[in-house]
């Protein structure tokens, strides 16, 4: 059966930390593909997180950022 529009939504926006440094992590085992992702986020998603209204946008960079690690 075909999930509802909403519960995709759900799924997508739910504050899963876990997940989200999951992915991140396993970027971190090649140097320019973390730094390309550490550029990627924080300058395409600059004007989102300014837009955010309720802050997910927000949260998912910062965790993304944390999991990345320190770039310099």
């Amino acid at each position: 059966m075909a999930e509802s529009a909403q519960t995709v939504t759900q799924k997508i926006t739910s504050r899963n930390r876990d997940s989200v440094e999951d992915v991140f992590r396993k970027a971190n085992v090649h140097e320019g593909l973390r730094v390309g992702l550490h550029y990627f986020i924080n300058r395409v998603f600059k004007k989102d997180m300014e837009e955010d209204s309720d802050g997910f946008v927000a949260w998912a960079v910062e965790i993304s950022t944390e999991a990345l690690g320190d770039i310099l």
